[in-house]
């Protein structure tokens, strides 16, 4: 396998936008962390693995504490399998096919949007790559946070909108 199918293999793997950011240039971590690649290619693995087994737990927590604490105390991380239920939760039945669309986007985009977006470091400092994150990361959080209501009908004052009223 050439150089070139190597990196075009490295750009074309990866579940969504942070496993495929920092991707982009291992070579460049390699030479910062004074670590082999097999160590730069184990974070994103186990990055993948975690991203992969912890949705099993995140049905239970949200149904214990609440959508909104998850998502606020584990992040995206928890989005992937809970989210379309906050979606659900919030947008009226004859709008949410449409809004379980644009919920998808993100997981189909992440893939082709990561390596795009790692043309931060294009310059080679890979820094930007988690600096973007970091500031993509606050910007959601805060949105979460003022935005986004708790929409568990166990705790008191919420009221979802895929509740079914009682018929008069």
């Amino acid at each position: 396998m050439s150089q070139q199918e190597k990196q075009l293999t490295k750009l074309a793997n990866g579940s969504e936008k942070s496993s495929s950011l920092d991707s982009r240039d291992p070579v460049a971590l390699q030479a910062a962390f004074k670590v082999s690649a097999t160590t730069i290619n184990a974070t994103v693995s186990v990055f993948m693995a975690v991203f992969a087994l912890a949705p099993l737990f995140w049905a239970s927590w949200a149904d214990f504490g609440g959508r909104k604490t998850l998502y606020l105390a584990f992040g995206v991380s928890s989005v992937m399998s809970v989210g379309a239920g906050t979606v659900a939760d919030v947008v009226e039945p004859k709008n949410r096919a449409k809004a379980i669309s644009y919920f998808m986007l993100g997981p189909q985009l992440g893939p082709i949007l990561g390596p795009i977006f790692s043309l931060i470091s294009s310059n080679g400092d890979w820094r930007w790559i988690f600096g973007f994150l970091a500031i993509l990361g606050g910007i959601v959080f805060f949105l979460i946070l003022f935005c986004l209501p708790e929409t568990l009908s166990s705790k008191e004052g919420c009221r979802g909108k895929s509740q079914v009223s009682p018929s008069p």
